[in-house]
């Protein structure tokens, strides 16, 4: 899926690069909570959510909808 997508898609992060991005890495369970970042062309962070639970995490539709308002600001 990624490989279709036309733009870089970051999966399969470890423990380490999760801390160092200040994220949150459950020990107990051995994975990382959710962060999304959508960065523009020149690496900017244009969002960035957090999520530490099943609530609140950025749907797909709500990203598509802030790259379309981006692209015509």
């Amino acid at each position: 899926m990624a490989e279709k997508s036309g733009f870089p898609v970051g999966f399969g992060v470890d423990r380490a690069m999760i801390e160092s991005l200040g994220g949150y890495w459950q020990a107990k369970r051995e994975f990382a909570q959710p962060a999304e970042f959508l960065l523009n062309p020149k690496n900017t962070i244009m969002q960035l959510s957090y999520s530490d639970g099943p609530l609140a995490r950025t749907e797909a539709e709500d990203v598509l909808k802030l790259v379309d308002h981006l692209s015509k600001a």
